[in-house]
């Protein structure tokens, strides 16, 4: 329940105004994963799920427009807050929210047209993040909204000579990656006095599932790259990639 702010009058009254909304923090927890475990280092060697060998050079992503849904349906929007992700950074504030019961998330992978070409401003650790350019010019392609990039070995053999393995860079922006994600729903509340942590996982192996590792060239890379077919592809892999920590 919300707190009551008083104005005082003249000869003892007082005037009950506008009540002020409590509100309590939030942050997204999260962890960088292959699969069923979690991206421990960049360069080095690593495996899938299904025991095929990979090295991550990058694995990054942009969510934005975040919301909390309550329990009667309404949504709550997060101060439009922006997350570029990285592997190795666990917690990402959110800012506040008001106080109560709640039964899901959701976000959009990447950003919208305006935030998507939006100059960089000084002091704005997010936004300016030239790595994250799907261009040489952010005003020409905008920005990418995921990043994995690395090698991965094509045989299922566990070949340990990794200058046989096949690298893969998938730049993934422009609308067609600008994606909601709503997640299921699972009650939590928000408190006056603590932080909620939404405890979450992107898996980035999602990106490989299904793919012809051999025999597929397995770059995407500027808007014309994002054009193709294998982005297209991907486009139904980018939504599955964010879940609940397990």
């Amino acid at each position: 329940m919300g707190a009551f702010v008083f104005t005082f009058l003249g000869c003892g009254k007082e005037e009950v105004t506008t009540p002020v909304e409590e509100t309590g923090a939030i942050e997204f927890h999260m962890h960088s994963n292959l699969g069923n475990h979690e991206i421990e280092a960049y360069f080095a060697i690593d495996s899938l799920d299904d025991g095929r060998k990979i090295r991550v050079d990058k694995a990054r992503l942009f969510l934005s427009n975040i919301q909390l849904e309550k329990v009667d349906g309404s949504l709550v929007p997060l101060d439009g807050r922006i997350i570029l992700t990285e592997r190795g950074i666990e917690t990402y504030d959110l800012g506040k929210a008001p106080v109560g019961n709640y039964v899901s998330v959701r976000f959009y992978i990447g950003l919208d047209e305006t935030k998507n070409f939006q100059p960089t401003l000084n002091g704005d650790t997010v936004l300016e993040t030239p790595s994250m350019w799907l261009g040489p010019s952010l005003a020409a392609e905008g920005r990418k909204f995921i990043h994995f990039k690395g090698k991965i070995d094509p045989s299922t053999s566990g070949n340990a000579d990794t200058t046989t393995w096949k690298p893969f860079d998938f730049q993934l922006g422009t609308g067609l990656h600008h994606q909601q994600v709503i997640l299921p729903q699972k009650n939590f509340s928000i408190l006056p006095t603590y932080v909620h942590f939404v405890h979450l996982e992107i898996d980035f192996a999602k990106l490989l599932e299904g793919l012809d590792i051999a025999g597929t060239n397995l770059t995407i890379i500027g808007a014309a790259g994002n054009a193709g077919s294998l982005s297209n592809q991907l486009k139904s892999k980018t939504i599955e990639m964010v879940g609940y920590e397990e």
